[in-house]
């Protein structure tokens, strides 16, 4: 055991050495002068925003958890939570001699990484917290703006994806957040089953008394670290009853947290909604995914007694579906429920109830969800008028006649190219970054939205006519595979974003963005920096010899069956092209 500590050690040594060299020697990289200029050759370069059908959301999970449980094919679910007992027992004891070093970090602040949630704070509407999917809580007092708008809060636990928010209005200083992002079950396999399509892990519901400053674990998953949970909801008559949205069911506590009991049994709850007049009322969606959660289980559920019965709806909605639904019921009349229903890689429809979910009429098929029905499908109906409703798909869809029809209101493939500073506009008023999960209202502001995405916040003033990046200091980016360093330059250095582009450092945390959607492995030329490359999905590679200024692309043998990215290094591929 001990050999294998010192290994341990003697690679983060070597790790922080190399940093604290690359970041010793002072130097500034001539930044690229027009990127309005670059010149994007070969097919695979030409990134058009009708082409766009997903993000590679559910290849990038898959090959994530491949990657992590080589030379198994699986990580048994408990060894997450272990590591971190061990890690925190045993890194203590490290000899004061063994200096590790300081780390700072690099960035990107100027690029929001991949987000699931976003909570107001009921008085002081300027303090937002947001859940990232592999980076953990953070805090933002200026409403997100500004180059250091956010702050990253240390809950003491290992879980870096957050996926639910709950304030306590009455008291904003308690606090409840769901961890793990789990998007299904695929097979059963020895009476457990196993989850093949998954984000990030998490170790169920924690909770805090002070406002984040400490947490506790409420639900507690520790070692079932491949649940996730979707929902958490706080019942405004009772702050002691609590319920909980998650891949293994439907939970209820009675004791602000302190113990939860299982009040349905069934796989994938993806959303859960409280009537906030009559509290006994919750509407729930399951399933998600063609997987092996039964289709007859998969639908809308709704409990008149607070969880303890639940009954599936019909009355005019689909028989079945294989993809994740949002609901939502507007604050002014809850008997208006709102249903958006996807399949795995298509949209069902939208559709909506006036005598809570007894009746049902589908109001618009058209929403251009892509192939992500599985993934997206963030949904809100503004809170004083019933008729604007948003739905979350690749872009913002509006509707302004209670669903009925649709507008695309955001660009995601507007974004701007180079060193944008943190904190600045990220494209035009109509960005929007792609795959929108989630929406958030202003509390005391209707017309305020938020709206969560693969790259972060953008907010809207207009309620989702124009929008704003909310970025500066959400450091969250998820990088791929590898990372390049330049071997003439110690802080010229290049790495491969989950749907945010490639991005070189150049010496301050405001990173450059270059080519575009999913960036994978990269590396630069040993001998010339202008010669750098950067890997697409499903096996694209593409060449700069200007040092990112512009591109070409070309394809390997048979490379629309090859793997999400490239299992073997690009070292032998690039060593016979320098």
């Amino acid at each position: 055991m001990k050999s294998k500590l010192y290994i341990l050690l003697g690679i983060i040594i070597f790790a922080g050495l190399t940093l604290l060299l690359s970041l010793g020697i002072e130097k500034t990289r001539t930044v690229p002068k027009d990127k309005s200029t670059n010149k994007k050759s070969g097919e695979v370069i030409e990134e058009k925003k009708e082409n766009r059908k997903a993000s590679g959301a559910m290849e990038s999970m898959q090959w994530m958890s491949e990657i992590r449980a080589f030379p198994d094919e699986d990580i048994p679910q408990d060894k997450f939570y272990q590591a971190f007992e061990y890690s925190k027992a045993n890194l203590q004891n490290i000899n004061q001699r063994d200096d590790l070093g300081q780390w700072k970090s690099i960035g990107p602040d100027n690029i929001g990484g991949r987000s699931l949630c976003l909570a107001v704070h009921p008085v002081d509407t300027s303090v937002i917290f947001m859940g990232s999917a592999s980076g953990g809580l953070w805090k933002s007092t200026t409403g997100g703006t500004g180059a250091t708008a956010w702050t990253l809060i240390n809950t003491g636990y290992p879980s870096s994806a957050v996926s639910s928010i709950a304030i306590d209005s009455a008291n904003p200083n308690i606090m409840y957040i769901g961890t793990g992002e789990n998007y299904g079950y695929q097979y059963s396999e020895n009476g457990l089953d196993v989850r093949v399509t998954r984000g990030m892990y998490g170790i169920g519901i924690l909770k805090t008394t002070n406002g984040g400053q400490t947490w506790t674990k409420s639900l507690d998953w520790s070692y079932n670290s491949k649940s996730g949970v979707w929902k958490v909801l706080i019942n405004p008559k009772n702050r002691n009853i609590l319920y909980a949205g998650t891949s293994e069911g439907i939970y209820r506590s009675n004791n602000a947290g302190g113990s939860w009991t299982q009040m349905l049994n069934y796989k994938m709850v993806m959303d859960l909604e409280l009537n906030q007049s009559d509290t006994s009322v919750l509407y729930a969606s399951i399933g998600n995914l063609t997987n092996n959660v039964p289709l007859t289980d998969k639908g809308i559920y709704k409990t008149n007694n607070g969880g303890i019965n639940w009954t599936k709806l019909a009355g005019g909605l689909p028989a079945n579906w294989s993809g994740k639904t949002t609901i939502e019921l507007y604050k002014g009349n809850q008997d208006l429920v709102y249903a958006s229903i996807s399949n795995d890689f298509s949209y069902v429809g939208y559709f909506k109830s006036t005598n809570a979910g007894v009746n049902w009429s589908q109001l618009s098929t058209s929403i251009p969800i892509g192939s992500q029905g599985w993934y997206n499908n963030g949904h809100i109906v503004k809170s004083n008028d019933p008729n604007t409703v948003l739905v979350g798909t690749i872009n913002v869809e509006k509707s302004t006649n209670g669903g009925s029809s649709f507008s695309t209101k955001s660009d995601w493939s507007a974004w701007i190219e180079g060193p944008t500073p943190a904190g600045e506009p990220e494209g035009p008023d109509n960005f929007v970054h792609a795959d929108v999960h989630y929406y958030a209202e202003n509390p005391k502001d209707p017309n305020k939205l938020y709206v969560i995405t693969d790259g972060g916040l953008y907010r809207s003033n207009n309620y989702g006519e124009t929008f704003y990046s909310c970025n500066g200091g959400f450091v969250t980016t998820q990088f791929y595979a590898s990372f390049a360093n330049s071997f003439q330059d110690s802080i010229f250095c290049l790495g491969g974003l989950q749907d945010n582009r490639s991005a070189f450092f150049q010496g301050t945390a405001s990173w450059y963005k270059t080519f575009y959607g999913d960036g994978m492995s990269c590396a630069i030329n040993s001998q010339n920096d202008q010669i750098c490359y950067t890997e697409y999905t499903n096996g694209s590679i593409n060449r700069s010899n200007d040092g990112g200024v512009s591109w070409s692309g070309f394809h390997l043998p048979d490379r629309h069956n090859s793997l999400w990215r490239r299992k073997n290094s690009f070292d032998s591929f690039i060593s016979n092209r320098r």
